[in-house]
């Protein structure tokens, strides 16, 4: 591609807006993820259900667990090609922590996870 193509009125407005989806989509998802672990850490849920222990909440079915469900939201921002390629990135690191750690642990578990 030629630098001159870049400055063509429909090339421009398709890299800005292209650019603002995947800046866009950034911000959504850290802003989710950390407005959602506030808001079960200490804002909403903690008051709410004051039986059960922080201990829970700071734990890995807590407000961690509720963040990151909150922040897969945002990608819905981006494109569908985009969606496709960080699923396809993401896919293998969230089936590792659905593993339980003594699989972690193993050598001949880790050999496979690293392959």
């Amino acid at each position: 591609m030629h630098p001159r193509t870049l400055l063509r009125l429909p090339r421009l407005l398709q890299t800005v807006f292209g650019a603002l989806r995947s800046s866009t989509f950034l911000a959504a998802f850290v802003g989710l993820y950390y407005y959602t672990v506030c808001i079960v850490r200490t804002k909403v849920f903690a008051r709410l259900l004051p039986f059960i222990s922080h201990d829970f909440w700071d734990g890995p079915f807590g407000c961690a667990f509720a963040g990151s469900i909150a922040c897969g939201a945002s990608i819905w921002i981006e494109n569908g090609k985009r969606r496709g390629e960080m699923a396809l990135y993401v896919l293998p690191r969230a089936l590792r922590t659905c593993l339980p750690q003594w699989m972690l642990r193993s050598s001949a578990w880790a050999a496979l996870v690293e392959k």
